[in-house]
């Protein structure tokens, strides 16, 4: 549509969208009534019109462009796949979905050496949202887990236990976030920020209980390697022409959240340490996403 606007003006995209418009009418008007089949066939032909609508504006030609684009994503996919593998992570999903992006790109392939470029366009599409969705995933296997990550575990081992001791720290914990809880609900915003303080203290009083100091050096190590890595990504893609103030500003800040996690740990407070840490880790895991291109 960008470039019908600069070829032929607002007119021109009021005609080209005309037939996508009639049938987006046509489908809020059935999905008020209509059952499910019926509706279903009115999003297929939303799909297909906009699959014309593309070849109609861009031409087959686009196809080489696409296909070239996904080749090269599916080969930098299946390296970090082999990464994965490497450090023992659960393949079961990625193998499926792998299996799916394959399929769909040897599919587009065949309806382009057959003529059938909207049949080649719509294979196409449906690899790049796989392959997106892929992305994702094999990204968050990388995931760095702070303490939204480690008091879930705790609380299943702290469960386990049969001491007295075990028992009343979970309670107090289960107690806490309770609190917390109910404080959200009540809309009293200065109570609810001082729950969820303390319920986050809980949580980390439970995780260096549970899994003590080593834990908290674990995570400390984790995030400084991450942030260099990321610097590293991030001068990369700056060389390669990108905005990178946004990220160089997190990364500067959760570097900053690192340092002092480190120094807290070398002094032995590991509260302070596992708090700033997983607060550092978690704007890393972001970044993470942001600079993946």
């Amino acid at each position: 549509m960008a470039r019908v606007e600069r070829e032929q003006g607002k007119l021109g995209v009021a005609a080209a969208l005309s037939g996508w418009r009639e049938l987006q009418d046509q489908l809020k008007t059935l999905a008020a009534r209509a059952d499910r089949s019926a509706i279903q066939e009115k999003v297929e032909a939303i799909h297909d019109e906009e699959l014309n609508i593309v070849l109609r504006t861009l031409g087959s030609p686009v196809l080489t462009r696409i296909m070239t684009d996904l080749s090269l994503d599916y080969a930098s996919a299946e390296g970090r796949i082999l990464m994965a593998q490497s450090t023992g992570a659960d393949m079961t999903r990625v193998r499926s979905v792998n299996a799916q992006i394959r399929a769909k790109i040897e599919a587009a392939r065949n309806a382009i050496a057959a003529g059938d470029y909207k049949g080649a366009l719509d294979h196409a599409s449906q690899a790049a949202t796989l392959l997106s969705g892929l992305d994702y995933y094999l990204i968050e296997l990388q995931r760095i887990g702070g303490l939204e990550t480690l008091y879930p575990q705790a609380v299943e081992k702290l469960s386990k236990r049969e001491d007295a001791a075990a028992r009343a720290l979970l309670a107090r914990a289960q107690q806490v976030d309770a609190q917390a809880r109910t404080a959200l609900r009540s809309g009293n915003r200065q109570l609810a920020q001082q729950k969820l303080l303390q319920a986050r203290a809980q949580q980390i009083d439970v995780v260096l209980e549970v899994a003590g100091p080593r834990a908290v050096r674990r995570l400390v190590e984790q995030v400084a390697a991450r942030g260099d890595a990321l610097r590293t990504a991030i001068t990369a893609l700056e060389t390669n022409g990108y905005d990178v103030v946004r990220y160089r500003r997190m990364l500067n800040e959760a570097a900053d959240l690192a340092q002092r996690a480190g120094t807290s740990a070398d002094t032995g407070d590991n509260a302070t340490a596992l708090d700033l840490g997983s607060h550092a880790a978690g704007m890393l895991n972001a970044l993470q996403h942001l600079t993946w291109k």
